[in-house]
């Protein structure tokens, strides 16, 4: 609520002033729990761009997931997701629940550089191999192919 001009009750100042407190503390508050704890969130964009996905949204859909769950899942608005929704990005992606995710450490905490969840620290590498590859010289190329169809033959 927002005062507009001048009023002359002091019931109706008194309401919004309390209204834009109330806002002010769920605010504040919010700010002060999400900037205070170490956090674990979706990092599906870079998954979507190593594969040549280029339509996440259309992608998702399609694969059975419910329009509001993959822009919830796309726009990090999930807090808590099924485990099911996690074998079946894991599935569609050939992906590991640790590529879902990132984790972003708390300011005020420090954790061991040797503790498992750092793993998790989001990492500043390109995947973006379809611009990479049309750089690579065609020799270089074949070479790589090789290497990859050697990787797909172990198990």
């Amino acid at each position: 609520q927002t005062l507009i001009g001048i009023t002359q009750s002091p019931v109706l100042i008194k309401r919004c002033l309390t209204s834009l407190k109330t806002e002010f503390l769920i605010s504040l508050t919010y700010v002060l729990i999400f900037s205070n704890c170490n956090m674990l969130s979706l990092n599906l964009q870079p998954i979507f761009k190593a594969r040549g996905i280029d339509k996440p949204f259309s992608y998702l859909t399609s694969a059975g997931f419910p329009s509001y769950t993959a822009h919830n899942l796309l726009n990090a608005k999930t807090v808590t997701f099924r485990l099911s929704h996690i074998d079946k990005l894991c599935s569609l992606l050939n992906c590991t629940p640790n590529d879902l995710l990132v984790w972003t450490p708390n300011r005020n905490e420090k954790l061991a550089d040797t503790h498992p969840i750092t793993r998790l620290k989001k990492q500043n590498t390109d995947l973006n191999w379809q611009d990479t590859i049309k750089t690579i010289p065609l020799d270089q190329l074949s070479e790589i192919v090789k290497i990859i169809n050697g990787h797909k033959n172990i198990k």
